[in-house]
């Protein structure tokens, strides 16, 4: 049993193409100077498993190097560990928590130098949190945190930025708040001019997590070369020039509608009875289809329909299973969706409105499906309903089912609005149909291969009690104490 979703193939998504950063040089000249001493490159203390001092070699790019090495070591097998081990303990003997902190100069030039590379190359401040979280323990992912938005502070992202992109700060800082307090009073004010990787520690003597900076840099360093689905920094303004720098066939979803459709998944996810959640997701499918189909007519008059991207990540376990309750959600309200396995990131297709509807509609049907899976291993003494992949085959089962359910509130209430606007003098379907041809055209664009995956046979029994929890429910528009439009 299984269903089968887009997945990016290896030369789309720039597998096979590295991310590469600067050379040395170019990390030498970034205000703090480069200065030739090769009495101390000589010095003993400068030595390092693996490598050989180059005569003349100065500090600066010394360290660089060293910092390198112990980057590349620090995600390379296990009998690797060791050497980056060795390699952050000597970094750690060369500054001892002495200014200049040399070292740690060079190390939180070098990590924001790696921000703005993977920026350039398709990657986003989410997307470089999410890959970190999956892969390090929490020293290294409040690194990546202060390192994003110690960079987004030195470039006036929340000025300049588009607003897709400062959303995501706001989540990031949302992750750790303490924390990302500390990040920005210590970005606009370091009297002491220290390394940003030392401005949030106040008592002495400062001491870099040299482990964690090598983790990092290692993880980034490895990244592919992704598309490119935003502006990057490299391209914003001085200062945006209005609140919602969108055209007009592009204008924010209507605040007042997603707080209705928001209110409607949160007494989904609240509710206990099954019917119920489903009759309020139901609902919330209704009005965001209706209002999709509005947005569509409003545009129609426009030369190009606007489509845009956007990147959800999928968290552990059952990640294939999850990303088939996109993939479902995503049909059923023409959104195209490709998934990259390697990393647990699909990137969502489609019209604002549509994108901002799956987003929604995903989180709050996780939540209940999760809620009912759980459900059937507290009522069952059989111990199998809570196995793995009982789970696994149970989530599968609920999201082809859901999605179908919502596929056919969708086209109900397409159908409807058709015939309303015919009587209008308005042809939907057409419309409709040039909206499907350029999210088409703009997947294919950002996607030209993709390959089908499909699932691995599963636990039948999973695979039913999945498909009973999602038929019990009544998808239909209908529920006592559900607004109506």
């Amino acid at each position: 049993m299984g269903k089968t979703t887009e997945k990016s193939g290896n030369d789309t998504r720039g597998r096979t193409s590295r991310l590469r950063f600067p050379s040395w040089g170019s990390w030498g000249s970034q205000g703090w100077g480069s200065q030739p001493n090769t009495d101390a490159a000589a010095d003993n203390q400068w030595n390092w498993p693996g490598r050989v001092i180059r005569p003349g070699t100065d500090i600066h790019t010394l360290i660089m190097e060293m910092i390198l090495d112990g980057a590349h070591a620090s995600i390379g097998p296990k009998r690797e560990r060791t050497t980056a081990q060795t390699i952050a303990d000597r970094l750690a003997t060369i500054d001892a928590g002495r200014e200049p902190w040399i070292a740690t100069r060079v190390a939180s030039d070098m990590l924001l130098t790696a921000m703005n590379s993977l920026y350039e190359h398709g990657w986003q401040p989410l997307d470089t949190i999410h890959v970190v979280k999956r892969a390090h323990a929490n020293a290294v992912t409040d690194l990546a945190i202060v390192t994003v938005l110690h960079h987004a502070a030195m470039h006036d992202a929340e000025n300049r930025a588009p607003l897709s992109w400062v959303e995501q700060l706001h989540n990031i800082a949302e992750i750790k708040p303490d924390l990302a307090t500390a990040t920005r009073a210590a970005a606009t004010h370091n009297p002491a001019n220290k390394p940003f990787l030392l401005a949030l520690d106040k008592p002495a003597p400062l001491q870099t997590d040299w482990k964690a900076v090598l983790a990092l840099l290692g993880q980034w360093h490895d990244l592919p070369v992704w598309p490119k689905i935003c502006p990057t920094p490299s391209q914003w303004p001085e200062k945006r020039t209005d609140a919602a720098p969108r055209t007009q066939s592009s204008a924010p979803v209507d605040a007042r509608v997603l707080n209705r459709v928001r209110g409607l998944l949160a007494k989904a996810e609240a509710t206990t009875f099954t019917n119920e959640a489903e009759a309020f997701t139901a609902k919330a499918q209704e009005l965001m289809t209706r209002y999709a189909i509005d947005a569509a007519l409003l545009n129609s008059g426009n030369a190009f329909a606007d489509v845009h991207s956007a990147r959800i990540h999928i968290d552990s376990p059952y990640s294939k299973a999850k990303v088939h309750l996109l993939h479902e959600i995503s049909l059923a309200n023409r959104v195209r969706v490709v998934w990259d396995a390697d990393y647990a990131i699909a990137t969502a297709v489609g019209t604002p409105v549509e994108l901002r509807q799956v987003e929604m509609l995903y989180t709050s049907t996780l939540v209940q499906a999760t809620h009912a899976m759980t459900a059937v291993g507290e009522i069952n003494d059989d111990p199998t309903t809570r196995t793995a992949s009982f789970r696994r085959a149970f989530l599968f089962a609920y999201a082809v089912r859901v999605g179908q359910r919502l596929q056919e509130v969708g086209e109900h209430t397409t159908a409807r609005e058709a015939q309303r606007n015919r009587r209008d003098g308005k042809k939907l379907l057409p419309i409709l149909a040039a909206q499907n041809e350029a999210v088409n055209a703009a997947f294919e664009r950002l996607f030209p291969q993709t390959e089908k995956q499909t699932a691995a046979p599963m636990d039948a029994r999973g695979w039913i009690a999945g498909k009973v929890a999602a038929d019990q429910a009544v998808l239909s528009p209908v529920g006592a104490g559900i607004e109506a439009r």
